[in-house]
């Protein structure tokens, strides 16, 4: 088992090992260009083809050696810029959760006071084919799914990233089967009775990416039906988080 002192030693060693190599690898054929006669006064050719074959060696070696520093270095580079981008994704990604939480907190005009609200942003995963909750965290046991995913075209929040406009739904359909939901589903949804989603687009607007999805405890038809003043409010929302989310941060770091 080696110890720390041994293993420093090692590492103060190969340095002196490369230069050693690297002076024997380029002198040899130096020392023979320059004093040929040292050469021709080698006579016995198995002598001869040995100092040969040193020279060879140590270039080989040196070349070895040379590709194996370089990779090293490299790797080296990689490792610490991933690490800096890794770092700058999380306080980018870090920083939208925190403005997303500021964004619902409060109240808005159109949005009726009373009720509770309960605020839900989706970023479309293209593997499984779902709209994946990514804000606010449920902070569910990594074996628990989180019933709040939807598949495509399913619940409002489906419906409504296929649609590409708000989609609402009020009363019982809020948490029932009417729009496909699962047992789960119907049962966190069970105390919600108004349903309002609104797609969230790229940064071109032409292609939807997510959904901002809100629910509340009463039935207000009034607020959040199509072109009402909730509706309206949802809608502004989105494109808001749409500006934020495609200018700070790319949409799958959140999945």
């Amino acid at each position: 088992m080696g110890t720390f002192g041994s293993d420093l030693k090692e590492v103060r060693i190969r340095p002196r090992l490369l230069v050693a190599v690297g002076i024997v690898g380029l002198g040899l054929p130096t020392v023979f260009s320059a004093f040929p006669e040292l050469y021709s006064e080698v006579t016995d050719p198995p002598v001869a083809l040995g100092w040969r074959l040193l020279a060879v060696g140590a270039w080989v070696v040196l070349a070895g050696v040379t590709v194996q520093q370089s990779i090293r270095h490299q790797e080296n580079v990689e490792t610490i810029t991933g690490s800096a981008a890794e770092s700058q994704r999380q306080r980018r990604t870090d920083a939208f959760l925190d403005i997303m939480n500021a964004l619902t907190r409060g109240t808005y005009p159109g949005i009726p006071e009373g009720p509770d609200y309960e605020w839900c942003l989706y970023v479309y995963d293209e593997g499984p084919s779902e709209l994946r909750p990514v804000w606010p965290d449920l902070r569910l046991p990594a074996s628990d799914a989180d019933p709040r995913s939807f598949q495509v075209n399913k619940g409002a929040t489906g419906r409504a990233f296929v649609a590409g406009k708000p989609f609402a739904v009020f009363g019982d359909p809020v948490h029932n089967d009417d729009h496909e939901l699962t047992e789960a589903q119907q049962d966190y949804y069970a105390g919600f009775r108004t349903v309002c989603a609104v797609p969230v687009y790229n940064h071109a607007g032409k292609r939807p990416i997510g959904v901002l999805t809100v629910v509340a405890n009463e039935e207000l038809r009034e607020a959040f039906s199509e072109r009402q003043p909730g509706e309206s409010a949802v809608r502004t929302m989105a494109e808001t988080v749409q500006s934020v989310l495609t200018d700070m941060i790319e949409p799958e770091d959140l999945l």
